[in-house]
């Protein structure tokens, strides 16, 4: 007979890693991830499936409840999610970084472009803004 009380194999082996792995790596990872969001922004080579899969470890570690789902040829987490370490961890500092970088970014075109070219270049970042968290997030 199941204990209703239990949590399952899957979500325990979640709790642990997130105490015994994650919660002493997670702000080396957050800001490992956004060097590497920046060197994207900048044009530089960057290995986005693995940026990914790692932003998605924030996600992750919020699962209140998680069981593990085959998927094509790759196994991943499902189960109800929590945002809260991936918004308090995470997201918010992206969103302050992206602030910062834009408007050094700005300050830049301003000095650099005409108002034409400087709405060009504006249009050009935001396109590629839209992009990069389409397929990161």
């Amino acid at each position: 007979m199941k204990n209703c009380s239990m949590q399952s194999l899957a979500t325990s082996a979640l709790v642990f890693f997130k105490e015994k792995c994650f919660n002493q790596i997670s702000e080396h990872l957050r800001v490992a991830l956004l060097n590497q969001i920046t060197k994207d922004r900048n044009g530089e080579k960057v290995d986005l499936d693995l940026l990914k899969h790692c932003i998605q470890t924030f996600v992750q570690m919020g699962f209140i409840t998680a069981d593990i789902v085959k998927v094509d040829d790759d196994y991943v987490w499902k189960g109800e999610k929590n945002l809260s370490i991936y918004e308090s961890q995470f997201e918010t500092h992206l969103i302050q970084r992206s602030k910062e970088e834009y408007n050094q970014k700005s300050q830049t075109w301003l000095c650099s472009f005409n108002c034409p070219e400087y709405l060009r270049e504006a249009e050009l970042n935001i396109l590629k803004e839209e992009q990069r968290a389409d397929y990161l997030l």
